[in-house]
């Protein structure tokens, strides 16, 4: 994966420095700036039929948008960056790593966090949902993961497993990771970043996970490299598959897991897995780059993190192919393609070419 020899535009070596020199001693520090500087969520609520958490931060409604149009693409006018523009004021930061000279990968506050360390209340009892909202950014270029090399993008991993140690220490009981690239996901800064939540719930999905490995004593991975079909799996990169799932909801749906069982989060991780992980990542948005517009589709997608006391954790690859409509909101999907059509689909590319 070359990377282009013209001028890019970055986060400059001053700004990156002046919010270097400001960052906290620990994370309890930096959970003291997040009290004193971030904006605050409303409360929270637990939905009665499944638990599922709502957590209300009306002030994120207030978050700059960095596309700069309201389908994310490209035109000559260049969208507002929190890095790149000098006269954009950011946030400490907490952790980084030089990649090269004047370029570096960091972890910094989310000045619109939905979570703080004071916590929320529940709208209708008494508990709290606390922890602390974090963004982690490959590159000080303006750049997002398809656009930079394996050995920058493997950094990224090695902040977020220092990150997510640092968040169980404090006492947080999970940490969320996910990556939303595209407006149209979620995504509110074109500048391609990665996201981190502590907190001391469990979302829906993660307690799905747990409850799959208490019932059936095996991890969910496991049952899925078992079960299945062999040619669905797109690449074996060795200590990490890159799977098509047989009950793909939406197309080109698709899973990252570890071949070691074992591996509960991203702090477990070894050198040759992390770098695995970040083959394997930078592999399937490079290809959903160039294959969702063959398509006719926006370059969106959602990279959600599955990891804590699960049995194994595991990536979900989730781009933007197909709205949801009322059935799926009931609970049933509707896919407007198949395993086998995606899998064919993706070989087309090199990446996953056979």
């Amino acid at each position: 994966m070359k990377q282009s020899k013209n001028l890019v535009r970055k986060m400059s070596e001053e700004k990156f420095q002046r919010y270097l020199v400001r960052k906290p001693k620990s994370i309890d520090e930096a959970f003291t700036w997040i009290r004193n500087n971030c904006v605050k969520s409303d409360s929270y609520a637990v939905d009665p039929r499944d638990d599922s958490v709502t957590i209300f931060c009306s002030a994120r409604n207030k978050r700059p948008n960095g596309y700069v149009n309201s389908n994310g693409e490209k035109q000559n006018t260049e969208a507002p960056c929190p890095l790149c523009d000098e006269s954009i004021e950011t946030t400490p930061i907490i952790l980084s790593r030089k990649l090269r000279k004047g370029v570096y990968a960091f972890v910094n506050e989310n000045l619109y966090p939905f979570l703080t360390p004071q916590g929320s209340r529940d709208m209708i009892g008494d508990g709290i949902v606390r922890g602390a909202h974090f963004l982690i950014w490959p590159t000080t270029e303006h750049r997002d993961i398809h656009e930079i090399s394996y050995r920058d993008h493997v950094v990224s991993f090695e902040l977020m497993a220092d990150l997510e140690s640092r968040l169980i220490e404090s006492g947080l009981e999970h940490v969320q990771f996910i990556k939303n690239t595209g407006k149209v996901v979620g995504g509110s800064v074109e500048h391609g970043h990665y996201q981190a939540a502590g907190m001391n719930v469990f979302p829906m999905r993660i307690q799905n996970d747990v409850d799959f490995l208490e019932k059936s004593k095996e991890s969910f991975v496991k049952y899925l490299s078992r079960e299945n079909p062999k040619d669905f799996k797109l690449k074996d990169y060795g200590s990490v598959s890159l799977v098509v799932p047989y009950f793909m909801r939406r197309p080109f749906n698709a899973i990252i897991y570890p071949n070691d069982f074992s591996v509960n989060s991203l702090r477990d991780l070894g050198k040759e897995q992390r770098k695995d992980f970040a083959r394997a990542t930078s592999d399937i948005a490079n290809v959903l780059s160039r294959l969702m517009p063959s398509i006719e589709k926006e370059f969106a997608y959602n990279f959600v993190f599955h990891t804590g006391p699960i049995g194994t954790m595991y990536i979900e690859v989730l781009p933007y192919t197909q709205g949801e409509g009322g059935f799926e909101k009931a609970g049933l999907s509707v896919c407007q393609s198949n395993p086998e059509i995606a899998v064919r689909e993706y070989r087309q590319y090199k990446q996953f070419g056979l």
